[in-house]
């Protein structure tokens, strides 16, 4: 995850308008230009970030993706304030999280840094909480929301996942359940994407052939 925060460095607002990153880029490069800071390792420095900055939040990709690594990253710097860490701490987190992910477009999400930041949420810290205080109510509901926070990931991706949840669900039967049917439905969802192309391929194999041969007994 980024450790720069590029807002800070054009001296922006997370929301800032396309205009308004042009025009604090070009008053910051202006200002640590080496043509005029000769020498200055310090204004050479800074202006290297200022042009890395420009690159990433001038492109809406790029920008996208970087914003929600930097939430991620925010986010996981928070964890280490919470005083005391509970289940229902964990649970706000998780809540969070989901929030976040509603303002997200799906083609947008950066899975590799939801990913990180999901097993992050289950660390062996985080396990241990869970399981002793053994608040059953607010542990499915973690489940809960974590399930839906993982939607995007594809299923080759979830195995970790899906193997620190079922350490939360315990001997809960009917939270154990909802994983194996989550876990089945995301593995049909994987199979029916893989194999969709070489159906259609066949399908229009056959057809192609169908045709063929019809048009030779016609004639």
């Amino acid at each position: 995850m980024h450790s720069k925060d590029y807002y800070k460095i054009l001296e922006l607002e997370i929301g800032a308008g396309e205009q308004d990153i042009k025009k604090a880029y070009r008053h910051m490069a202006m200002k640590f230009h080496p043509d005029k800071n000769e020498g200055d390792r310090f204004a050479e420095s800074r202006f290297k970030e200022v042009a890395e900055a420009y690159e990433v939040l001038s492109d809406p990709r790029r920008r996208t993706t970087y914003n929600q690594q930097r939430w991620y990253g925010k986010s996981i710097r928070q964890t280490t304030d919470f005083s005391p860490v509970t289940s229902h701490t964990i649970l706000e987190k998780c809540r969070a999280l989901n929030k976040y992910m509603d303002t997200l477009e799906a083609f947008h999400i950066n899975q590799q840094a939801l990913n990180r930041y999901l097993v992050h949420l289950l660390s062996a810290t985080t396990l241990k909480i869970l399981l002793t205080e053994n608040n059953i109510r607010n542990n499915r509901q973690i489940v809960k929301e974590l399930l839906q926070a993982a939607s995007p990931l594809p299923y080759r991706s979830m195995e970790n996942i899906m193997r620190l949840l079922r350490k939360i669900a315990g001997n809960n039967g009917q939270v154990t359940a909802e994983l194996d049917k989550y876990l089945q439905e995301k593995k049909l969802s994987y199979n029916l994407q893989r194999y969709t192309p070489a159906l259609a391929l066949l399908i229009a194999i056959i057809l192609c052939l169908f045709i063929y041969l019809v048009s030779n007994t016609s004639s």
